[in-house]
């Protein structure tokens, strides 16, 4: 071993033992162990394992235990250094200067340079998803150690955009970069992670091992960021498509984390002292869209009959079922995150069809039908047409309920001719304008000179309080003009052996600070 190496070896160490002091996680009996595997049962097998690609939570999962970002999200989903060691605004507020860390080693033992990470970033931003929108004009580097993002204008999401997982703007050496270019998917996986890339046994398992050479931050553990120990000597991501499946493993101790669990699988499990259960909080939430640009979803008066009439806690009981499993709460915004509010509460949940009634009166509907429009497979989303369509028709309305599979549900969902609402999922993000339906993203056709206004100036704030404040704004006009309407929060199951330690529940899971205990 070369004195390099042990140096990395003793630093590595010491911030072990920095972690060990200041981790803070559920259910910990004794000191953190080095060695195991640990097996996990997901539900499907990604395509590839690029993520800058896809937002596939499948991908994310496995990928981003060895590839990393230059900033993650800490335990109240703000953003904060990974790979950076920090950044400078120039006073115009249009260019990032992004400080690396040094001495930072892909697996491959090439340090990470402002080269990688220029090219990392420029292949993100080509590829058009979030950072595509942002008006960059240059990534260029600044020094060995150094990059510069030139913007067009002022914008205060772009450190939030370059921590948020489902942006994953990660880094690459360049000469993968290049490798892959910006319309090919990567398949060298070298990363600069915790643990790097083994194997991938199609319809298998994909195989992750230590990477002896990481060291981590020397911060305490922080949501996603702080100091990530490897004490695991592998992870094996298996591809296991049957819940009951996954249920039974778990309890045989086949498998030491099951995601996720079906309501029955869950409740059957609560009573075995083998296996720890966590509901993934904040996760997704249920909500109703509106055609606004075209028939009666078009109808402001419309949309306030139907806000009126749907009762959220029905809709959210026949979708999931268990009460632990959902919440009702009016936040567009998550309850976990600093950017909640309650505003426009007073509209959430009315479940009132007298008021719903009288709305129907005052527009002079005369029974043209509400086109409803859902996925007949996806099993939550079918539940919630089922019951909002007989919550309409109780107020007098003519409802027509088109069920098609998930393909041509959004086929059909691009004609505006061809519907006025739809059920639909959404998944957790940290900042408002990562939601695709306030930035615009989502094909409702809802044209509103205000939102407009307040979500330009939410793009240009860098001050939080007054960033708050435009958000605040936002949610009351989408609660006035209804064009979209929240049903209720809902969580996944997991299942975890107890013998698994330091998990951290968060939205999505990681396995850096986790250990196995004999």
């Amino acid at each position: 071993m070369s004195m390099v190496s042990r140096l990395r070896k003793c630093v590595f160490v010491l911030l072990v033992l920095v972690a060990l002091l200041s981790l803070a996680v559920p259910a910990v009996a004794g000191d953190p162990q080095f060695g195991g595997t640990l097996v996990v049962a997901m539900p499907a097998e990604p395509a590839n394992l690029d993520m800058q690609g896809s937002t596939l939570n499948y991908i994310r999962y496995i990928a981003w235990h060895f590839f990393e970002t230059l900033f993650t999200l800490d335990k109240d989903f703000q953003p904060i250094p990974m790979l950076a060691s920090g950044y400078t605004v120039s006073e115009d507020g249009r260019t990032y200067t992004i400080t690396l860390r040094e001495n930072i080693l892909f697996h491959n033992g090439k340090e990470l340079t402002s080269e990688d990470a220029v090219a990392s970033v420029k292949r993100a931003v080509d590829r058009g998803k979030m950072l595509g929108s942002f008006n960059i004009l240059d990534v260029r580097s600044a020094g060995r150690y150094a990059l510069e993002i030139e913007l067009a204008e002022p914008m205060g999401l772009l450190i939030n955009a370059l921590a948020a997982s489902r942006t994953s703007v990660t880094i690459h050496p360049k000469e993968v970069i290049e490798e892959a270019g910006n319309d090919g998917i990567i398949t060298d996986y070298t990363g600069t992670g915790p643990f790097k890339f083994v194997e991938w046994r199609r319809g298998q398992h994909v195989l992750l091992e230590r990477f002896e050479d990481y060291v981590p931050r020397e911060e305490a553990p922080n949501g996603y960021g702080g100091a990530r120990v490897p004490y695991l000597d592998q992870i094996k991501f298996m591809f296991v498509t049957e819940p009951s499946v996954r249920a039974v493993g778990l309890a045989a101790g086949d498998f030491d984390l099951a995601w996720p669990l079906t309501p029955d699988d869950r409740d059957r499990l609560e009573s075995d002292p083998a296996v720890d259960i966590f509901t993934s909080a904040p996760w997704m939430y249920s909500l109703i869209f509106s055609n606004a640009s075209s028939g009666l979803g078009g109808q402001r008066d419309f949309r306030r009959a139907l806000q009126a009439a749907v009762d959220c806690a029905e809709a959210m009981e026949g979708a999931v079922g268990d009460p632990g499993l959902y919440r009702l709460d009016p936040g567009i915004m998550w309850l976990e995150t600093a950017w909640y509010t309650s505003i426009g509460s007073e509209l959430y949940n009315q479940a009132d069809p007298d008021k719903a009634r009288q709305i129907l009166d005052e527009m002079r509907y005369s029974g043209e039908p509400v086109k409803i429009v859902a996925s007949a497979t996806e099993e939550p989303l079918l539940s919630i047409a089922l019951i909002v369509k007989q919550q309409l028709e109780d107020i007098g309305m003519t409802v027509d309920l088109q069920t098609f599979d998930v393909a041509t549900t959004k086929q059909v969902l691009l004609d505006p001719e061809r519907w006025d609402v739809s059920p639909l999922d959404s998944t957790f993000r940290n900042h408002p304008l990562m939601l695709y339906r306030i930035s615009g993203g989502l094909p409702i056709g809802w044209e509103n000179a205000g939102r407009d206004t307040l979500v330009k100036a939410l793009w240009l704030e860098q001050d939080p309080g007054k960033a708050y404040e435009i958000w605040e704004a936002i949610q009351a006009l989408y609660y006035l003009d209804v064009p979209i309407m929240k049903l209720g929060d809902f969580f996944d199951p997991i299942g975890v052996r107890t013998e698994v330690k330091g998990y951290a529940n968060m939205p999505e899971f990681f396995f850096w600070n986790v250990w196995l205990e004999d």
